[in-house]
């Protein structure tokens, strides 16, 4: 989200640059991460990797929109964006478990 790239602003804009950052990071992680990860793991049988979503969105933007799009109209069948989402942003395979799998074998 850039927060190592601040320049030098006023104590205002600073403040207005962080909150708009944090609402941003809230927004992507509460309504399209959560939703896409369940999609993606229902139909893929992957698992999204919250940082490579955050990073993918903070590189493209203009697919925020689409992926919010195919949320709203969601009809049983996961989207190309979604399949591209999850291509990109998954756990790669690995020996050990992520932080999902850990996070579901405790509390399943």
């Amino acid at each position: 989200m850039g927060f190592s790239k601040m320049h030098n602003v006023s104590f205002v804009q600073l403040h207005i640059i962080l909150i708009a950052r944090f609402i941003m990071i809230l927004l992507l992680t509460h309504y399209f991460f959560s939703h896409c990860r369940l999609l993606v793991q229902k139909h893929l049988n992957k698992y999204l990797s919250l940082m490579k979503v955050l990073k993918y969105f903070v590189k493209h933007p203009s697919k925020l929109i689409e992926i919010h799009n195919e949320l709203l109209f969601y009809n049983e069948n996961i989207s190309k964006t979604i399949c591209t989402l999850a291509r990109y942003c998954s756990y790669d395979s690995r020996k050990r478990l992520n932080y999902e799998q850990v996070m579901d074998k405790i509390f399943a």
